[in-house]
């Protein structure tokens, strides 16, 4: 006699995907903290499986005049990005061993409703000039902006340390968000070109963050730490010269 189940009784995961990720477990990153970010590392691998990955590549022309002639260099930066929201996760297998801590997961998706926003506008400055870029936002956002020179990384925006900054519209940023600071290009004396880049950080929550300079692991460790499916991070290289 054939038995009949119920279809309803069966869960189905057809959705569902299994990402895994692991972190080292140090001074700086005790096991939580790792285990934290080895999770968002696995949900961005289970992300990066079921969504593919998108190439962000921008092209800028640098110039600058050299012993009374104009050289002219092309940079490309490219940045690859995840996107993508999980519904629930199902199953989370934690592990640590040899002082790397190691996570999977089974995880269900929502339909992908990422942080619509981009930055745009030149990547060249003089110096003394505003370091301006054009701001898109499809919803309210919370924003943060990090400086990076060489392997120090420091949080310029907001400006005042501590406060959080909601965009709720398109505009130009910083001048649009602020009316008390600005951001100027500068340069040491007996340099000709300074190349540096600014991540911008877009949450849908305020991040509490302890502290406004990061060596650049640092850096990296806490951008991983911030849940993938509530932010997005946008790099743009920029040239100052003189």
């Amino acid at each position: 006699m054939k038995k009949i189940i119920p279809l309803l009784l069966i869960p189905l995961f057809a959705h569902a995907e299994v990402g895994v990720g692991e972190f080292f477990i140090d001074a700086k990153n005790p096991k939580d903290a790792a285990c934290a970010i080895a999770e968002n590392l696995a949900v961005r691998n289970a992300l990066r499986i079921r969504n593919g990955e998108t190439i962000e590549s921008s092209e800028m022309q640098v110039c600058a005049l050299r012993k009374d002639k104009e050289k002219c260099e092309f940079n490309r930066v490219s940045d690859s990005v995840v996107s993508g929201t999980i519904d629930e996760i199902i199953t989370r297998d934690v592990r640590v061993e040899n002082g790397i801590c190691k996570v999977e997961v089974d995880v269900t998706f929502k339909t992908p409703k990422f942080l619509n926003v981009d930055v745009t506008g030149n990547n060249v400055f003089r110096k003394f000039q505003d370091i301006t870029f054009d701001l898109k936002v499809a919803q309210p956002t919370y924003l943060y902006v990090f400086n990076i020179d060489n392997s120090s990384v420091k949080l310029i925006f907001p400006f005042k340390y501590g406060e959080h900054t909601k965009v709720d519209k398109s505009g130009v940023w910083p001048k649009s968000y602020t009316d008390k600071f600005s951001l100027v290009a500068l340069m040491s004396s007996g340099v000709e070109r300074l190349d540096e880049k600014l991540v911008f950080l877009f949450s849908q929550h305020p991040i509490h963050i302890t502290t406004d300079d990061f060596q650049l692991n640092q850096f990296e460790s806490f951008l991983s730490s911030v849940p993938i499916e509530s932010k997005r991070v946008l790099k743009r290289n920029i040239v100052i010269t003189k």
